[in-house]
């Protein structure tokens, strides 16, 4: 039985401490919440999931659906805000709870929406205009096949939106989305769904109609990038993960404006180094760390990936990485990469120490902390030099 999905969704952004927020936002109780429409529930809900209130969003949209029965935008909102409320849930069996409530609450708007029973609000909301929401939500609640469905329902939807849109910015709004869920189906046919007969070619097919939706959306790129890598094909991944990463930094190394996430960064970083596009992934991996330099993994595929870059073995039998130590030039670029390495490894080891590392990325860390140290105290390196995140290095040694 596949293992249950837990999700935890981040927030959009920062929590705003409106002085008048509570007033706005505020519950009424007893007989007088028969006396508002399900507008104003659904209004006021919407509200407080803007200011980051999801648990007060629920409050009013139970009150709603307690006097405005069979409302399928109560029960689309009702599933939004379990959502996300799932990062305030500590707990993971109230955790899984939350994620079957929302998915239920999701599969009841979809019930009424075709229901003559549905007592359907009078004004529009902009989430609530949306149908293919509820479906996409769905995706990410479900697993395998289930999942698929959702997804291609709510695909189906939203080409059926981009037919009759004529706003240039809300055309490629939704192509946007289309293409990222074609990435999710390609990544269940990865993961999930990868035993079935099936799952290459469709996995193949999702990615090509998402490339040609949206050729400038990251994700879709990055994507095709890690398929390619489970093909076993490094000359196709590295293309596509070298296009992904032309979409947000120049050659210079200057970053644009549509920089994606942290996470995945560090996903791009890690592949780029598998398909030996070392140089690249480093100038990745920089701004992983400056963004947040207590993340163990970032030290980690960092010091990685300067280790293979001075010649380090990746693992591998057939794999051949050796620097000529005849060849002045290359010893000194060996030095200069594995002082990279150890720096980063430095900074890795005193996390660990804070209990922060996992065993088998403590254990291939301190491998290569042992025999680049063993090199660098023959072959010198031990002048300072810029450190990996910017910052001058002292090259302290490391106390026992």
């Amino acid at each position: 039985m596949a293992k249950k999905k837990i999700l935890r969704r981040k927030p959009k952004k920062s929590p705003t401490d409106s002085a008048d927020s509570g007033t706005a936002l505020s519950t009424q109780s007893g007989n007088a919440d028969s006396n508002f429409s399900v507008d104003h529930f659904l209004s006021q809900a919407q509200l407080a999931l803007s200011n980051l209130n999801p648990p007060l969003a629920l409050k009013l949209l139970e009150k709603a659906n307690s006097v405005h029965k069979n409302n399928s935008n109560v029960f689309l909102l009702l599933g939004i805000a379990e959502m996300d409320n799932l990062p305030n849930i500590l707990n993971i069996d109230l955790l899984l709870e939350a994620q079957e409530r929302a998915k239920l609450y999701f599969l009841q708007s979809i019930e009424l929406e075709f229901s003559n029973d549905s007592n359907q609000p009078v004004e529009n909301f902009s989430v609530l205009e949306k149908s293919y929401v509820k479906y996409l939500y769905l995706g990410q609640l479900s697993e395998g096949k289930d999942a698929i469905g959702f997804y291609e329902r709510g695909v189906e939807i939203m080409k059926q939106e981009l037919e009759k849109c004529a706003d240039k910015a809300e055309i490629s709004a939704l192509k946007r989305k289309i293409s990222s869920v074609l990435c999710s189906m390609s990544e269940i046919y990865m993961t999930d769904c990868c035993d079935e007969v099936e799952a290459e070619s469709q996995c193949s097919a999702f990615l090509q109609h998402a490339l040609e939706i949206d050729p400038t959306n990251i994700e879709v790129h990055q994507t095709m990038g890690s398929f390619k890598i489970s093909q076993c094909d490094n000359d196709g991944a590295r293309k596509a993960l070298c296009d992904a990463l032309a979409l947000w930094m120049s050659p210079d190394c200057t970053v644009a404006v549509n920089i994606p996430e942290y996470n995945s960064r560090l996903a791009l970083g890690k592949m780029l180094v598998e398909v030996g596009e070392l140089e690249k992934a480093l100038d990745v991996l920089e701004t992983v760390v400056n963004e947040n330099d207590q993340d163990p993994e970032g030290w980690y595929v960092a010091a990685w990936a300067s280790y293979r870059m001075g010649g380090g073995s990746d693992g591998s039998e057939d794999e051949e990485m050796n620097v000529d130590e005849g060849n002045e030039s290359e010893m000194k670029e060996k030095v200069v990469a594995w002082k990279q390495s150890k720096e980063c490894l430095e900074v890795l080891l005193q996390l660990a120490e804070k209990g922060e590392v996992d065993d088998e990325m403590l254990e291939h860390a301190k491998k290569m902390w042992s025999e680049v140290e063993e090199f660098l105290k023959v072959n010198g390196g031990t002048e300072d030099t810029e450190a990996f995140n910017g910052e001058e290095s002292e090259d302290d040694e490391m106390s026992e």
